[in-house]
């Protein structure tokens, strides 16, 4: 017996009449899709214009129905810096050292046979700023014993250690400031807060150095120790400003910071040994007095157009010399720089207007005060009445303050790789104070008027170095003066290389 099945078969008439159904309701599946659409649509208008016409007396970004843009991740500052700007803070992690010295008695003499045998008595745990701090402490030194023993730089009775002292010195914070160097790449820790401070110490050192020279020259606060101290500071500056455009810092066989330091040397020492009265004397007349033919030599310089020689102090020579080698110094930055880009050139100089007021300002202050006898009755060519005579170390510790800030500014757009500026409001106090030494238009004495400034100055600088010193330690982070857990982990990988290339 067979199984029926029910059939399932349709008319024609029943199946278009299920088609047309389906089409229906398809249709009105769209047209209640596009409503709904419409709808939506018509609601975000009407609530963004709500929102608008709500916000209309408020700036869009603090609606509280709009999705607001996430904060960019800077990094944070140890305080509100005013030096420091935070678009270039990311550029301090790009520093490289790029200084070459190609002195001959640092490479040949003083390198193989002094730094490196130093090298190894400094702790591996000390900071190189550390040891830029150690050599700054003995320019301290050689600036007391000038305070102590130079009457203001005027007189002629000077112990003969003093001189030996201030040699001594010099050559210990020469020392020192070729080895902070070397302590920073034994340790790991090169960085652009290194940089600040071996720089910035050096702009400290450039000025006050200078004392144990005016101590030689016994002229006093005058416009004749002020042109010759400031030798090394001009090429100091012009190197400075060399490096900033070219990123690069590169010293000749014989430069300043070496064989110019050891000149300088070399000069207390004679100082020392022959005594200060001796080096000022004529030099015919030292001549004669050493039992020395002067008749012949008198005919050979003759001869020669340098007859004028014999009628000036041995001091006088040297200082000519030494002011015709830095105007060559400074020429030859500036040459450096002429011909990396010839048509930026009178656009970079504009960077050099701070310094070029502060010096003319510092200059200008001396020569007003020209003309009179010394205080003392010694020899020289200054005023008893002028501030720069009657306070010789406080003016110059004020224009060393003022150098080392705009000296420092330049290191500091250097390494942050930002603008420079062309003009520092700094500079406003000390210039209303050289220009009312003139012409005398302020209502107030002299004597306050300086004290002004010279705070001005101290607290200014401080400010500075505080400011500079701690926000950027902060955006590197390391230690000012101490290896921090980092640091001291990147001087162990070292020391680990250096001991598995020993063993190999």
């Amino acid at each position: 017996m067979t199984q029926q099945f029910p059939s399932f078969h349709t008319n024609p008439t029943s199946s278009q009449q299920g088609e047309n159904r389906t089409t229906s309701q398809a249709e009105k599946l769209n047209e209640g899709i596009g409503a709904l659409r419409s709808k939506k649509s018509s609601m975000n208008q009407n609530q963004i214009a709500q929102q608008l016409s709500s916000t209309s007396t408020q700036p869009p970004s603090v609606s509280r129905n709009l999705p607001q843009q996430a904060p960019l991740q800077v990094k944070s500052y140890a305080y509100p810096s005013i030096h420091c700007d935070p678009a270039f803070l990311h550029n301090l992690h790009k520093y490289k050292a790029t200084s070459v010295d190609h002195s001959i008695t640092r490479t040949y003499l003083l390198k193989p046979y002094l730094y490196e045998k130093l090298i190894h008595f400094i702790p591996e745990q000390m900071h190189p700023n550390l040891v830029t701090l150690l050599g700054f402490v003995f320019i301290l030194v050689l600036v007391l014993l000038c305070v102590v023993y130079s009457d203001g730089m005027t007189s002629s009775e000077v112990p003969s250690w003093v001189f030996y002292s201030c040699a001594a010195c010099l050559f210990l914070y020469q020392t020192m400031d070729n080895l902070d160097g070397m302590q920073a790449r034994r340790t790991g820790s090169s960085s652009a807060l290194g940089e600040l401070c071996d720089h910035g110490t050096d702009a400290i050192v450039t000025s006050l150095a200078a004392f144990a020279w005016m101590m030689v020259c016994a002229r006093g606060m005058s416009t004749y120790g002020f042109i010759f101290s400031m030798c090394p500071a001009l090429p100091f500056i012009a190197a400075t400003w060399q490096e900033y455009w070219d990123h690069s810092l590169i010293f000749s066989h014989l430069n300043g910071p070496t064989e110019g330091l050891l000149s300088v040397m070399g000069g207390l020492v004679f100082t020392g040994l022959v005594g200060l009265h001796t080096i000022h004397l004529p030099l015919w007349e030292l001549l004669q007095h050493y039992d020395i033919p002067t008749m012949w030599l008198q005919e050979k310089f003759t001869a020669l157009g340098a007859s004028w020689m014999l009628q000036h102090s041995i001091v006088h020579l040297a200082n000519c010399v030494v002011l015709g080698v830095a105007v060559l110094t400074v020429f030859n930055h500036f040459l450096q720089i002429f011909r990396h880009k010839p048509r930026d050139f009178p656009m970079r100089l504009l960077a050099l207007v701070p310094h070029s007021l502060e010096l003319l300002c510092t200059y200008l202050w001396l020569a007003s005060c020209e003309g009179q006898e010394p205080v003392d009755g010694t020899e020289g060519d200054f005023s008893g009445s002028g501030i720069p005579a009657k306070y010789p170390i406080l003016f110059w510790l004020n224009h060393t303050f003022l150098f080392a800030y705009l000296a420092s500014q330049i290191t500091l757009a250097f390494v942050m790789n930002a603008p420079l500026a062309r003009f520092f409001y700094a500079l406003v106090p000390y210039l209303i104070g050289g220009a009312n030494a003139y012409f005398h238009f302020l209502p107030f004495s002299e004597d306050f008027i300086f004290g002004c400034i010279l705070v001005w100055s101290v607290v200014n600088y401080s400010v500075f170095v505080l400011d500079v010193s701690q926000n950027v330690s902060k955006a590197l982070d390391i230690g000012v003066v101490r290896l921090n857990a980092r640091q001291l982990k990147r001087m162990r990988q070292l020391q680990e290389e250096r001991t598995e290339e020993k063993e190999k």
